[in-house]
């Protein structure tokens, strides 16, 4: 009996785990995303106080066995604010990563598998948005719609859709002309078979791997525009937010801005480690030459 799709999705689900859990690197990277993704879900519950609310009798209070990781400038519970902070960071780039990966996606599909006239005016709509400085192209479109993390949502969404695009197109000329997708055409397969069928599944591969590797930056681009004043806005607890408060107060009261910082900095570490994991795996080169 031929293997279902489930049996098929099951199998390299299995073999993927065991193959990151081979690799020390890969195992901490998992873990690492594990964790977060755990954080973001659970991060507001498990806070031991709420991460708005004020106390000015205990703040900037060192860390003590109330308070692990110290209070902020207003009292605040800097551990609290971590674990709740972890929702923001991983919910924004769901968000900015999903809107940017199926506008991309498809308009690089579709010039690369049409061609011609579309191909052309697709193209060069991408590269209008791919001419300017991504970070300051961001933080310009951020600064027009206002402060907030919608504004943040929308600006990075903009600057990351044009790269899926061309990635997109990439894979979508290179697999065209494969005999496999010409036999599907002689045939009198629609396009979106051929897309659906032969196309698609060839390009998820590289998808994912980027996809990975994206969410660490989209959380880093998030943060800095959180740092720059133009993101999360008080009370509310992001990581880049947190450490612009914390910034004036580094050299006395150390642990305000050090320790997201650290959740920031592990985080992105974990999804850049799961990414190159997933690389090594989906590339039978690379496959190859681990075994």
């Amino acid at each position: 009996m031929a293997e279902t799709e489930n049996g098929r999705f099951t199998r390299l689900a299995r073999d993927t785990v065991r193959y990151l859990s081979r690799d020390w690197l890969n195992a901490v990277g998992v873990t690492i995303v594990f964790f977060v993704l755990f954080l973001a879900i659970f991060g507001s519950k498990i806070a031991p106080h709420s991460p708005t609310e004020i106390d000015p009798r205990s703040r900037l209070q060192p860390t003590s066995k109330d308070h692990w990781f110290g209070t902020d400038q207003v009292g605040r519970d800097v551990l609290s604010r971590v674990l709740s902070g972890a929702k923001y960071s991983v919910s924004m780039a769901a968000v900015i990563l999903s809107v940017a990966v199926t506008v991309g996606v498809s308009v690089g599909l579709l010039a690369g598998f049409a061609g011609g006239s579309a191909d052309e005016i697709l193209m060069r709509l991408t590269d209008l948005f791919l001419a300017f400085p991504a970070l300051i192209f961001a933080i310009a479109i951020a600064a027009t719609l206002g402060r907030g993390l919608t504004s943040t949502a929308i600006a990075l969404t903009t600057v990351y859709w044009p790269w899926y695009a061309r990635m997109a197109r990439g894979q979508a000329l290179s697999l065209k002309s494969r005999e496999y997708v010409l036999a599907a055409r002689c045939t009198g397969a629609s396009f979106l078979r051929i897309l659906g069928r032969h196309i698609w599944p060839n390009v998820l591969p590289v998808l994912l791997i980027q996809i990975t590797l994206d969410v660490g930056y989209a959380i880093l681009s998030t943060a800095g525009l959180s740092f720059l004043g133009l993101g999360a806005q008080p009370p509310q607890p992001e990581w880049g937010a947190m450490i612009l408060d914390g910034r004036p107060y580094m050299r006395d009261f150390w642990w305000v801005a050090t320790f997201p910082g650290a959740a920031l900095f592990v985080t992105v570490l974990g999804f850049n480690l799961l990414g190159d994991g997933l690389r090594d795996w989906l590339d039978p080169q690379l496959r190859r030459a681990g075994k």
